[in-house]
């Protein structure tokens, strides 16, 4: 079943439609002419402030060094290095240390590995720390973390050794403990 459109009905309305539509823009630019004339005629009472002075009540705000970055239509968020990048020790991991790695010091070298530090080996005089380095890693240590890359490296060692950590060079190496020194079995 076809439904049929009477198009003279149609007409009347378009045609109103139309006029008013033509009328309101004519009468718009009338309007905003005749108000622009009128300005211009009266330019004392018309007063253009040029100067951008801050009123005394309001303090000026110093900008800082962080700087807000979008992110999204509602977000944003501050671009300012974040703590672990200005210390790279305090970095969060969490690690597998895989079975091919079986002694302490292959382990601190595994846990170094994409940190930016280098594992300074041991001195030849560090007769504990060369014995620590060669001993067999233990179970509860092949999982690491979640921890902060300083601690991972801490508990591998402790209590007997002491995280020493060269920035300059990005050295990490160990020192014994005082409360070890001159403990035999």
């Amino acid at each position: 079943m076809k439904k049929t459109v009477n198009i003279k009905k149609l007409q009347l309305p378009l045609a109103f439609l139309l006029l008013f539509t033509v009328t309101a823009c004519t009468n718009a630019k009338r309007t905003t002419a005749n108000a622009i004339d009128k300005a211009a005629q009266q330019p004392e009472n018309i007063r253009i402030q040029t100067e951008n002075k801050i009123p005394e009540n309001i303090k000026a705000i110093k900008p800082s060094h962080t700087v807000g970055v979008q992110t999204g239509r509602y977000s944003s968020i501050r671009s300012k290095p974040t703590s672990p990048q200005r210390d790279l020790l305090q970095v969060m991991i969490t690690l597998t240390i895989p079975d091919e790695i079986t002694r302490v010091g292959e382990t601190l070298g595994y846990v170094l590995k994409r940190s930016g530090y280098q594992l300074q080996q041991p001195k030849p005089n560090q007769h504990e720390l060369n014995r620590l380095f060669v001993k067999r890693l233990p179970n509860v240590h092949r999982q690491l973390g979640p921890m902060t890359l300083e601690d991972a490296l801490t508990i591998l060692v402790a209590p007997a050794f002491l995280l020493q950590e060269d920035p300059v060079h990005r050295l990490i190496s160990y020192q014994l403990n005082e409360d070890y020194a001159g403990v035999t079995l």
